[in-house]
């Protein structure tokens, strides 16, 4: 097999392995090195940006084996002390690097997840518990039979079982679906090895853990009910005021946990919503509208020299811009949400003593054609752009952005100073600053920085592995073969990347915030919904209970508006006292999702208003349906009863 012009023998084949830190899995393996040259940067002995791998041996701990790898470098910063002083020796878990960014996210559709789970068993108990009051006569029969109170709270128990175990079936159904259609959408870009989830035997055990404590929770009221029945035909079901006002507590203190966990889910949706919103609405420095990013790659040892290299990629440009359809191009090594890689170079400025190794300032560095800022609609701030006259043999000049000269050059015009650059280890000499270009996000849409950057003219700095960009008015799926066609002309041997726009570029990038904001908000409905139905139901039965009592109240001269008004005064009642506690619950929980948030405080009071009017909205629906019910009972029927 040839790669990058050279021959390789194949000597073995592994299985298909999925890389977390890129799109697409890795096809081959060759040996480092086999790919390092006499004069590659990788020898360099200041390149820190190779990744390392180890595995641990039995019985050490990572402390462990960070502290000898420490003592390992300590050696060689003794040895090397102009490279390796100011480093040090961290060992992460892969696992958890490769999870990580994930980890808020799960965190949070756990937490949801829990909630929902909660306000359902609440829900469901408070049913459960309202057919064994009416049961209570069976039960006292039951009692007067020979059954033991054992029996009876036995009973009840499995018959919450079994309902567990029945929804518990239907789950595993729906959820076999929902795996395979997560990973049908995508949204493995999202929440990291979520390939590799799937209906295992822990997912069995879990589950059947889960069923086991609804089960118990659901059933435990009833059980309780059904053994506390009395003995004897004489002795009916207590209709005294205690009972009803202990029946009440209990139903009460059900829906009022529904409320309150409803409120806390309600305003976690808020505010990642919000987030999202202010995520989305950042400025990115540039306009991805139109953009078509295509990754060329001069891999051959043909293309040693810049010369060669320049000369390729200028006839790729030349050719792209007479496609129909385009309207600007031009070529970086590395363009915004693209590559996932950055050449981070250490700077200082003529005059000040470089700083030690490892603390000295950074700065992205990337090469870029004079038509960059152009197509991408970039701003030039101050001074100028690259132009036709900054060429291989002319004076050294930089573009830097507004971050590096607003920090550095404050209160002062930093064009025509100058600033020495160590790209690719190495020094390039003083570079005349030439520009000041406006900010730019290079890595992600909602991140919290702004780095340094640095621009080249590609004239000066010719990399093999560019990026061509194009703005264009067609489609990508109609440029993209014909720009690998312009490529063939050039080279057929030189292999093209991805080709996409810049929209699903970004896209991408928020898939992760997208979907952890969708899943919390669709739980946070189905929370709403059931607390809804738990108040509704807690009401609507509390009417059935007081008929008689509506009756008399009516005989006595009580009004529509009168019964209306007392039965929502009830209801409402218990929502205030939920939004109370789920409000205070919020906010002093909302901070553990602070760092999946952006832009946005975790005691957002609008978030916090949205979720507590969404609730209150929706409970003064679920109130008055019962309460007009009420009010619609006729006193002669309600005292036959």
């Amino acid at each position: 097999m040839t790669l990058s012009g050279r021959s390789y023998e194949i000597v073995g084949i592994c299985r298909t392995q999925v890389d977390d830190w890129v799109m697409d899995s890795p096809e081959l393996y060759v040996p480092i090195k086999s790919v390092v040259g006499a004069d590659d940067p990788i020898k360099a002995r200041d390149a820190h940006w190779l990744s390392c791998f180890g595995r641990l041996k039995p019985g050490l701990t990572l402390n462990q084996a960070e502290t000898d790898l420490g003592r390992i470098e300590r050696t060689l910063q003794k040895q090397y002390p102009d490279i390796n002083q100011g480093y040090g020796v961290r060992l992460i878990p892969l696992l958890d690097d490769m999870v990580g960014e994930a980890a808020s996210n799960l965190w949070a559709l756990g937490a949801a997840v829990a909630c929902l789970l909660l306000i359902a068993v609440a829900n469901v108990a408070n049913l459960l518990f309202c057919r064994a009051v009416e049961q209570q006569k069976e039960m006292v029969i039951r009692r007067t039979l020979g059954a033991t109170r054992l029996a009876l709270a036995g009973n009840a128990l499995l018959e919450s079982l079994l309902l567990s175990l029945l929804d518990a079936g239907l789950g595993c159904l729906v959820a076999l679906g929902l795996i395979g259609l997560i990973k049908e959408v995508g949204l493995q870009e999202s929440l990291a090895r979520v390939d590799r989830v799937a209906f295992d035997g822990a997912t069995l055990v879990f589950f059947g853990g889960i069923t086991g404590l609804v089960s118990l929770f659901t059933g435990l009221l009833p059980a309780l009910k059904a053994a506390t029945a009395g003995t004897g035909l004489t002795d009916p079901p207590n209709r005294s005021g205690t009972a009803g006002r202990q029946r009440q507590r209990t139903q009460r203190i059900l829906v009022i946990g529904q409320v309150a966990l409803s409120c806390v889910l309600l305003t976690a949706a808020a505010l990642l919503v919000r987030s999202f919103l202010a995520a989305q609405s950042r400025p990115l420095g540039f306009n991805p509208e139109h953009l078509v990013a295509a990754e060329v790659s001069l891999t051959s040892r043909k293309y040693d020299d810049f010369a060669q290299i320049r000369e390729f990629f200028d006839t790729v440009l030349a050719r792209v811009r007479q496609l129909p359809g385009v309207t600007e191009a031009s070529m970086a090594d590395d363009l915004p949400f693209v590559l996932e890689w950055e050449n981070w170079d250490p700077f200082f400025l003529p005059g000040e003593s470089r700083a030690e190794p490892g603390r000295a300032p950074t700065v992205t560095t990337k090469s870029v054609s004079r038509d960059y800022f152009h197509t991408l609609q970039i701003p030039i701030l101050r001074g100028r752009g690259f132009t036709a006259e900054d060429t291989a043999t002319s004076q050294p000049v930089v573009i830097i952005n507004e971050a590096l000269a607003s920090h550095y050059f404050p209160n002062q015009d930093p064009i025509g100073k100058q600033i020495i650059i160590y790209a690719m280890h190495v020094a390039s000499g003083p570079r005349t600053i030439v520009g000041v270009a406006g900010n730019v996000l290079y890595d992600s849409p909602d991140s919290h920085r702004i780095a340094f950057d640095g621009y080249f003219p590609y004239s000066q700095r010719p990399m093999n592995n560019e990026v061509l960009v194009l703005r264009t008015s067609d489609d990508v799926a109609t440029l993209a073969p014909a720009i690998r066609k312009i490529v063939a002309s050039v080279n057929p041997d030189v292999p093209i990347g991805k080709i996409t726009t810049f929209n699903r570029l970004i896209a991408a990038r928020f898939t992760s915030r997208k979907t952890g904001m969708l899943l919390v908000t669709a739980f946070s409905a189905a929370a709403l919904f059931l607390s809804a139905i738990g108040i509704y139901g807690t009401l609507a039965y509390t009417v059935i209970q007081r008929t008689r009592e509506v009756g008399i109240r009516v005989s006595l001269g009580a009004t529509s508006v009168g019964i209306l008004r007392l039965i929502l005064r009830d209801g409402l009642q218990i929502v205030g006292i939920g939004l109370a506690l789920g409000a205070i619950v919020a906010a002093s929980a909302n901070h553990l999702i602070q760092s999946a948030l952006y832009g946005v405080s975790a005691n957002d009071p609008i978030a916090l208003g949205a979720g507590v009017t969404g609730l209150a909205s929706a409970a003064f629906a679920a109130c008055l349906l019962p309460a007009l019910r009420a009010a619609r009972i006729n006193p002669i029927t309600a005292l036959r009863e």
